[in-house]
Formats: structure tokens, C-alpha cells, sequence
């Protein structure tokens, strides 16, 4: 099929990637198609037939395929339609599952007469009250035909389920996508990180740099302030020698004072003196 996909023969797929089934009724549209699921859906009945040819001449097997153009759905006539809402009914096959409105014949053909129900037990009722002229399957696989006969008993685990590979073949997309998606976002948020880690990185180069201008302007001022220090000291000596000095000098001056008030005294004694002869003279 992937051979003649690629010369545009038509081909759509197989049923089983062409549907989507809630995984609750995986078990129940799994038997209700069986081999169906692996029928090749294609546009054209010449499309199938070159399909058909292709097989023989290359002894690939045996395939059931399913021309959109000639295929016909069947379903449930109004009547039948009534038994649906009958206790432990889910509903018509054909209209639980999902797919795209071209594939709508495909999906009446093949469960358009196919009703599920919850078990065994609300199958029976309904099946009673539809006189067995369709069929209906149960959640666990158990199997009502047309006619009355019933087919049921353990399944095994079917590892190969097409169904259950494509949910989890899409689960697995999905899980992927978001995986991706966190990583991309993760790395947007490293790629940021990493620009923030090399703005501080700069950052930090800046104030050691600043750092160390400070610290030889640091060690600058200290030798200003010891040599300040030193001229303050030094100021300091000659400003007490100054002191000095002046207490000496002030000394000195009473001392003079003193010498000129004794010599002022005797002045006027002097003068009372001369003034005493000037008198007797």
C-alpha cells in the first residue's frame, strides 16, 4: 500500500487510521470490524482494481477495499432507531466513533447496523425488542448477529490491536508535541538565562574593575592622609614651640612693664624731688 500510495493510486488508508475510537470502546469496535479494519479505503473502484492487480502480479496476498465512490452506507430505519434509548444502550456504532465527513459511507457500511451496548444482559433486551435484525456488541467483545446466534467468551490481549496502536501511536504525538514544546520553551528560557548570565558576568567585570579603582584610590588617600598626618604633627611641634614663645615673650613683657613702672616711679619721685629744691630754691 505505502508502494502505490506514492504513485497517487488513490489510496486513503487502511479503516483503522482513518477512524478515531474513544478508548472506552476500543474492545467493542475492534470486534464489531475484525479483519474490516485493515480494508483499504480508496477513491475509485478503478483505483481498487489496479490495487487488485498490483497485489497478483507481485504475490503480495489478498486485501478487501472499499471504493468511496461505490460504497453505500446502510444504517437503522426510524423504527430501530426507537431501541437506542433503551437502558444499557451507548448508542449506534457508526455514530460513537470520529471521522472525516468523506469517510461517512465507509462508516454506515461497515457499523451503520452495529448498535453497542453496556453488557450482555441490556444486549439481550434490546436485541429481543429489535427481533435480532441487526447486530450488537458489548463493551467486553461479546457479539449479537443478525439472526439471533451470539459469539462471546475470553479475549486475549491483542498487542497488535490496529486501534489501540493508533490511539497510542496519536497519545504519543501528542506527548511528543508537548515534550517539544517544553523543550523549546526550556530552551528560550536557558538562551535567556544565558544572557543574563553573561550581562552579569559583565556586570561583576564592571565592579571589580570599579573595585580595584577604588581600592588604588583608597590606598591614594591614605597616603594622602598619612602625609597630612605627618604635616599635621609637624604643625602641631612648631605650633607649641610658637606657644612657647609667646608665653616666654609675654613674660618678658611684664618684666618690662614692671621695669618701666619701677622707672616711672622713680620719675616722679624724682620730680617730687626737684620740685622740693625748686621750692627751697
Amino acid at each position: 500500500m505505502q508502494a502505490r500510495r506514492q504513485q497517487n493510486s488513490g489510496v486513503h488508508g487502511v479503516v483503522a487510521t482513518l477512524i478515531k475510537v474513544p478508548r472506552k470502546l476500543e474492545r467493542a469496535i475492534d470486534v464489531a470490524l475484525g479483519p474490516a479494519l485493515q480494508n483499504v479505503v480508496v477513491d475509485r473502484e478503478e483505483d481498487a482494481k489496479g490495487m487488485i492487480e498490483y497485489l497478483k502480479a507481485n504475490r503480495l496476498g489478498r486485501a478487501t477495499f472499499l471504493p468511496l465512490s461505490s460504497v453505500k452506507g446502510r444504517t437503522l430505519d426510524a423504527q430501530e432507531r426507537r431501541l437506542l434509548s433503551m437502558p444499557g444502550c451507548l448508542g449506534l456504532a457508526s455514530e460513537l466513533i470520529e471521522y472525516q465527513p468523506q469517510y461517512q459511507g465507509v462508516a454506515q457500511n461497515l457499523l451503520g447496523r452495529t448498535v453497542v451496548a453496556q453488557d450482555l444482559n441490556a444486549g439481550i433486551e434490546i436485541m429481543r425488542a429489535g427481533r435480532h435484525a441487526f447486530r450488537l456488541v458489548t463493551l467486553e467483545g461479546d457479539v449479537m448477529n443478525p439472526g439471533g446466534s451470539m459469539t462471546g467468551g475470553s479475549l486475549q490481549s491483542r498487542m497488535t490491536s490496529l486501534l489501540s496502536r493508533e490511539r497510542e501511536v496519536g497519545e504519543h504525538q501528542e506527548k511528543l508535541a508537548q515534550i517539544e514544546a517544553e523543550l523549546e520553551a526550556a530552551q528560550r528560557e536557558m538562551a535567556q538565562l544565558e544572557g543574563e548570565r553573561v550581562s552579569l558576568k559583565q556586570e561583576r567585570a564592571e565592579l571589580f574593575d570599579r573595585l580595584h579603582q577604588q581600592d588604588i584610590a583608597c590606598t591614594r588617600a591614605e597616603a594622602h592622609l598619612a602625609a597630612a598626618q605627618g604635616e599635621l604633627n609637624a604643625h602641631a611641634s612648631q605650633a607649641q614651640r610658637v606657644q612657647e614663645a609667646v608665653a616666654q615673650l609675654n613674660a618678658q613683657l611684664g618684666q618690662v612693664e614692671q621695669s618701666l613702672q619701677d622707672t616711672q616711679g622713680q620719675e616722679e619721685g624724682e620730680d617730687e624731688q626737684r620740685a622740693q629744691r625748686q621750692a627751697r630754691i
